[in-house]
Parts: structure tokens; sequence; C-alpha cells
């Protein structure tokens, strides 16, 4: 993990499920520091988690050649996490299968609900394929209070 200054994190991540533990604790700390709401924290942290775990389960290439990382900016004004990985070319907003809300949990196919969680919790999400890595750019407005603090 690189702690880049005040309101700026960035990891490099290893093929293994306990850098989501990681992950999740320097930005806790962060949004901590940074007074966030607790909604606000665990929304955020629910988006890390989702995104990658699936990386971390589902990009197809050896140990030795994963490559993976995130990203965190904090503002007065927004979050916002890069999250990139060298795996196939996959973009969860138009190929991960659309989840049927309606249907029981019996009959409702696996896959696809994540990608719909971190959707609807962020404001904005964007996928690119650039050099080789698939490269998701997630932003998400912070709530103001009624004096105009954050």
């Amino acid at each position: 993990m690189a702690d880049l200054g005040a309101g700026l994190l960035e990891f490099s991540i290893a093929p293994d499920l306990s850098e989501i533990t990681r992950c999740g604790e320097a930005w806790g700390r962060m949004a901590e520091a940074a007074e966030l709401s607790e909604t606000e924290r665990f929304q955020v942290d629910l988006v890390i988690d989702e995104i990658l775990s699936n990386i971390i389960k589902y990009t197809v290439v050896g140990a030795d050649e994963f490559n993976a990382g995130l990203r965190i900016e904090l503002s007065d004004e927004r979050i916002i996490l890069h999250i990139w990985d060298q795996g196939d070319r996959f973009n969860p907003l138009t190929q991960a299968e659309k989840p049927d809300l309606d249907a029981s949990l019996e009959d409702r196919k696996i896959g696809g609900l994540g990608i719909h969680f971190v959707r609807d919790l962020m404001d904005d999400v964007t996928y690119v394929r650039e050099g080789g890595y698939n490269r998701l750019c997630l932003m998400k407005m912070r709530k103001r209070e009624k004096d105009g603090n954050p």
C-alpha cells in the first residue's frame, strides 16, 4: 500500500482474498479520518469488496502474472475508486448477467447481483480496456450536511 498523502491511497493487489481485508481496513482509516458518514463508508467498502473479490476469483492468469490494483481518491466533494487488472477483457457493465430481481432466490441465476449493487451505490461507473488492462473508475459524490460541510 502506498499512502500518497491526505486523501490518496494506492494498492497493488495480490491474488489472495485477504487483500480485500487489507484494502478495506486502510479505506476505513481514511474514511474515519475524513469523518465520512457510516453510510458512505459502508457503501464504498461494499463496492471495494465486490470488485476486488471478482478480480481475485475470476482473473485467469498464474499468480506470477497477476497484476491488479486499487487507487482511492478522497476529496471534499467526491470519492473516486480506480480499479484495474490485467486479466482477460471483461466489461462488467455490459458483460455481467443482469439479475432478475423479481425472481425468487431459488429461481434466480447466479451472477450479476454484485455489479447491480455497485452501479446502484455509486454515482458514476465507467469501464475502459487500455494497455492490456481492464480499468474501472467508480465515483461517489459526498453527501453534504445542511451547513455545507461534508
